[in-house]
């Protein structure tokens, strides 16, 4: 099993707290100030969340599973425990009302249920192989999109549901294209971006690592370059997402200071209330982009416009935090 590392990613559970302190800051209060590793591939997902620190100095809910294991026959058991019929056309219901429970469960009693990593069954169904999206999370989340007026004009599937008036509810795996499906699989648990196919070229290797270390296949199928030069590429944008984070960083570090620094003083609390929705828009911009999982390479744009967002955010809660008052 690979656990060989790129530049900027890969798959060596080192701390991350270690390699970046700034984060331990950020983080103070939650769980990830405690234990924060560097992800490893599928394989590892159940196990690496079985040993992190965060288990044993934190509660932990059932909602961990939801990404790290092959949870959907525990959510279907308990749906079924839960009064819902066992038979096959309620699968659904029973995966989504299991999803409520199990989520809610503490993570030791919730473990119990699960034995595996992601599968193959959660994305493929098992008689036709044919792809299939089934995590309630993101199920709700598509929903919740389609139902909204937010352009889509890259999930074509929900503009023609739209255009035709809407009837019913948005049903992905009835409605979504092939090609959507091939993003929405993924989707369902890496839900930070948004896994763009090229032309009619079919891309499919289940040998889950950084496209980096496997260049001709991942790449060069579509982007006719040398594999020197599109590493290169990619590594470019990489060092100026990560040279723009450290910046965002740095922005909300600087707020989170100031907001100490008026609490310490005395400020009423009710006064530093705007600062401190500005620091949780801004640090939610930044964990965003930094639990994406490819420093910005897969949206650079995108990825830049959030953390342009973050900077700015931190830096207006700075503002608010100076208008309260002087220190003095």
């Amino acid at each position: 099993m690979d656990i060989e590392r790129t530049k900027h990613g890969g798959s060596e559970a080192f701390q991350k707290l270690d390699d970046d302190p700034r984060w331990r800051e950020i983080f103070k209060g939650y769980a990830f100030s405690i234990d924060y590793r560097e992800e490893r591939g599928h394989a590892y997902m159940l196990s690496d969340q079985d040993m992190t620190e965060r288990l044993k100095a934190v509660k932990q809910p059932g909602a961990c599973l939801h990404c790290h294991s092959a949870v959907l026959p525990a959510y279907r058991q308990a749906g079924i425990a839960a009064g819902l019929p066992a038979e096959e056309a309620h699968r659904q219901e029973q995966i989504m009302k299991g999803f409520e429970i199990v989520c809610a469960m503490p993570y030791e009693e919730a473990r119990k249920l699960v034995s595996h990593p992601v599968s193959c069954g959660d994305c493929h169904h098992p008689e036709t192989v044919q792809l299939r999206v089934q995590r309630p999370g993101f199920l709700n989340g598509l929903r919740a999109l389609a139902a909204s007026n937010e352009p889509l004009p890259h999930l074509p599937s929900i503009e023609r549901w739209r255009s035709e008036g809407r009837k019913g509810e948005y049903d992905v795996n009835a409605m979504a294209t092939r090609q959507e499906m091939r993003s929405f699989v993924c989707g369902q648990c890496h839900v930070e971006y948004y896994f763009k196919g090229e032309g009619a070229v079919k891309i499919s290797d289940h040998h889950v690592r950084s496209p980096l270390l496997n260049v001709s296949n991942a790449c060069q199928t579509c982007h006719h370059f040398s594999e020197a030069e599109i590493k290169a590429r990619a590594e470019a944008i990489q060092d100026r997402t990560r040279a723009l984070m450290v910046r965002a960083e740095e922005a909300v570090l600087a707020l989170i200071k100031d907001i100490e620094s008026r609490q310490v003083a005395g400020t009423p609390s009710e006064q530093l209330k705007a600062s401190q929705e500005l620091q949780r828009k801004a640090q939610w911009r930044l964990d965003f982009v930094a639990a994406e999982n490819s420093m910005g390479f897969h949206a650079p744009q995108e990825t830049a416009r959030v953390l342009a967002e973050a900077i700015d955010y931190a830096r207006q809660g700075q503002l608010a935090a100076l208008r309260v008052g002087s220190l003095e």
